[in-house]
C-alpha cells in the first residue's frame, strides 16, 4: 500500500505529459449528421433572432428619438409661452407707470 501511495505521490508531483494534438488526433470524433444539422439549425435560429432584435432595437430608437424630440418641441413651447406671458406682464406694467406718470403729471400741474 505504501508503495502504492508513494507511486501515486510521484504521478501528482511528476503528472504524464499532455498529448500533443498530433498524438490526440486518434480521439477525433467527427460531427455526426445530426449534430452538423442541429448546429446549422441553431445559427439559422440565432441569425433569426438577431434580426428581430435588430428590429425591435430600431423601433425603439425610432419611439426614443420621437419621444425626445415631442419633449423638445413641448419645453420650447413652454419657453415661448413663458417668454409671452412675461413680454406681456412688462407691457401691463409700463402701461401701468405711463398712466400713473400721466396723473402724477396731472396732479402736479
Amino acid at each position: 500500500l505504501t508503495q502504492e501511495l508513494a507511486e501515486f505521490d510521484s504521478l501528482r508531483v511528476n503528472p504524464p505529459p499532455i498529448p500533443t494534438p498530433e498524438k490526440a488526433a486518434c480521439f477525433y470524433v467527427p460531427p455526426s449528421e445530426e449534430e452538423l444539422e442541429r448546429r446549422e439549425a441553431y445559427q439559422a435560429a440565432k441569425k433569426l433572432r438577431m434580426k428581430e432584435h435588430k428590429k425591435l432595437v430600431l423601433a425603439g430608437r425610432k419611439r426614443a428619438k420621437a419621444f425626445n424630440a415631442s419633449v423638445r418641441s413641448r419645453t420650447n413651447q413652454e419657453v415661448r409661452n413663458e417668454k409671452r406671458k412675461r413680454e406681456k406682464d412688462e407691457d401691463a406694467s409700463n402701461a401701468r407707470l405711463a398712466v400713473e406718470a400721466a396723473m402724477d403729471a396731472f396732479e402736479t400741474k
